[in-house]
């Protein structure tokens, strides 16, 4: 158990690993970290200049931007939905701040990789700056290493777990993708974007577990998709790649989550079969 220093300005610290902290401790000390940067609230894209929304534009992307809250990734990553206890890699797409991943590598000492994925650098620099904060506050327990469009935490006490947030379009990280066990896509998909999306899942390893903010089954390219039957949990769907057949079994489809824009926002989560 380490006392890692989040603030030095209000004295405010967190455990790692933070299991027992309740969601309202996790907001204080991880949010100790951002400044004046809070959690954002729905349609906020304030932190996207004209600049950045060009890149949007020719990247097909959508600027929408809210956060998952604490209380709602403790529910998400518990053994019921994604099960983050029993996982190695996880990879959140379209990482905003990088509040969600720095939650979870602070929580699960059983995830070796943890990596955010960022369109805008805006908000790339303020996961960056929360990061290095965090580093300099704790540089016995941590090594930092950082670039252009990276920045990577390392814990010394093992040197294998990393905490990687790169400035980027998801898209060209696939290996990254193919390779986790937790994939967490909160960003709205647009229609231009979707069929490349339907892809990545084609892609996604045995057991992998995929949360959604967009409904999966809208996506033009999953019109043909069958739908088997209703599981205890959810539907089945069986995707037809190539090689073979990749079925998504929905997990818990009725519950909800606490999100910056929503107290019970609704997030599709599904489990890769073969």
């Amino acid at each position: 158990m380490l006392a890692l220093k989040t603030s030095s300005e209000r004295n405010v610290f967190l455990l790692y690993p933070m299991f027992d902290f309740s969601a309202n401790q996790i907001m204080e000390s991880i949010g100790s970290l951002y400044d004046d940067h809070g959690w954002g609230v729905g349609k906020d894209d304030s932190l996207v200049n004209r600049k950045e929304k060009e890149s949007f534009d020719q990247h097909h992307s959508s600027p929408l931007y809210g956060e998952i809250m604490p209380a709602g990734l403790q529910h998400i990553l518990d053994k019921n939905h994604m099960n983050a206890a029993s996982a190695t890699c996880l990879i959140d797409l379209g990482s905003g701040k990088g509040k969600l991943a720095l939650q979870a590598f602070l929580t699960f000492p059983n995830l070796q990789w943890v990596t955010g994925i960022e369109l805008s650098y805006e908000r790339f620099k303020i996961s960056k700056a929360a990061i290095c904060k965090l580093y300099y506050l704790n540089q016995k327990y941590f090594a930092l290493n950082e670039g252009k469009d990276f920045i990577q935490l390392v814990l010394l006490r093992d040197g294998k777990r990393k905490l990687t947030i790169f400035n980027g379009n998801f898209f060209d990280y696939e290996m990254l993708v193919r390779g986790a066990d937790i994939i967490l896509c909160e960003t709205e998909l647009r229609e231009s974007n979707q069929s490349k999306f339907v892809q990545l899942v084609k892609n996604m390893r045995r057991d992998a577990r995929l949360l959604m903010y967009d409904s999966l089954g809208s996506f033009p390219e999953m019109k043909h998709v069958m739908t088997v039957g209703n599981h205890q949990y959810g539907q089945l769907l069986n995707v037809k790649t190539k090689q073979t057949n990749v079925f998504l079994q929905e997990i818990k489809p009725h519950d909800r989550y606490r999100a910056s824009w929503s107290e019970k926002a609704k997030f599709g989560i599904w489990k890769v079969l073969y």
